[in-house]
């Protein structure tokens, strides 16, 4: 190789090599103060990662700090599943007396507070009602049943049926809207087919009382209900064009065929067949034929 040649491959190599370090490192410079300026900042961020965090947390704590002197009752609202539920200290002391069943706490927190809302909920959804009756509270259960709305009183009685806990059951069944015929009309109207499902509600509103005993498969339940006149009515044929079911597929199909299937799972149970029915055996029977040609039409139905 001549020495011409090898210069210019040499330049050429060094060239590249240079191109290379600048990509890496594109705001090098020259300058000797200004690179010794650069790498005094570079090392001080480096090594004081710390500086960025406090004045992010600092600025958080403002934000804070302003938001609370704009709304001073924002440290009272809780932020649940459910969405933001605003409640008071009186509320919270009320709900959290019925959770432990501290009767004379909640006795307080009423008799204190004319106001007092008791259908008030938690940031689960839940009512001190509800609270009393999964923590099996007989007292405070007693003492609510009094002061509760109907719709309160059905939803713990749901609660109650669904934990398959008779003596509460009783209780509750013991009130007077359901020894009232009109007063139970009214509930089953205000939950009916077209009532928007309550997102703090654990049940469909096509769930009753009946229904959920019977899928429990709970016989003491199921005859208490019976006993107060509750019943499961049967489904209409899925080629019924009566005005009811014409409706009911127009506002929501969806919800038409699960209200069918609650209904049916609810009547193929062995509690409501054994002590709703004349010959259980022979209704098992029609029942099962029913379903079966339902299945062919309404894929829901079919067994999989």
């Amino acid at each position: 190789m001549s020495r011409h040649s090898f210069t210019r491959r040499f330049s050429f190599n060094s060239a590249r090599k240079n191109s290379r370090e600048s990509k890496q490192h594109p705001h090098v410079c020259k300058d000797p103060n200004h690179a010794h300026h650069h790498h005094s900042s570079s090392t001080s961020s480096h090594h004081h990662p710390s500086i960025h965090t406090q004045h992010h947390h600092n600025s958080l704590q403002d934000k804070r700090q302003h938001s609370r002197r704009e709304n001073p009752d924002a440290e009272k609202v809780a932020r649940g599943i459910f969405g933001d539920v605003p409640l008071t200290d009186t509320e919270r002391r009320f709900l959290s007396s019925a959770e432990t069943g501290h009767l004379a706490a909640l006795e307080q927190c009423v008799e204190e507070n004319g106001n007092l809302n008791v259908n008030c909920r938690d940031y689960l959804g839940r009512t001190a009602l509800q609270l009393a009756v999964m923590g099996e509270h007989y007292d405070c259960i007693s003492y609510l049943l009094e002061k509760s709305s109907m719709d309160t009183i059905e939803e713990a009685l749901l609660h109650a049926i669904k934990s398959e806990n008779v003596k509460i059951c009783d209780m509750v069944l013991g009130h007077p809207m359901y020894s009232d015929k009109r007063a139970r009309m009214q509930l089953e109207f205000q939950h009916g087919f077209y009532d928007q499902e309550d997102s703090s509600s654990s049940f469909a509103p096509d769930i009753t009382p009946i229904v959920l005993a019977a899928q429990c498969n709970n016989f003491d339940i199921v005859h208490m209900l019976i006993q107060k006149g509750f019943n499961i009515q049967r489904p209409h044929h899925y080629f019924c064009f009566c005005t009811e079911c014409s409706n009911h597929k127009t506002f929501d199909r969806f919800v038409h065929s699960r209200s069918r299937l609650n209904a049916y799972r609810g009547l193929a149970s062995t509690a409501y067949l054994s002590l709703s029915c004349d010959d259980p055996i022979l209704t098992a029977f029609e029942l099962s034929k029913s379903l079966y040609t339902l299945a062919e039409t309404e894929k829901e139905y079919k067994v999989r």
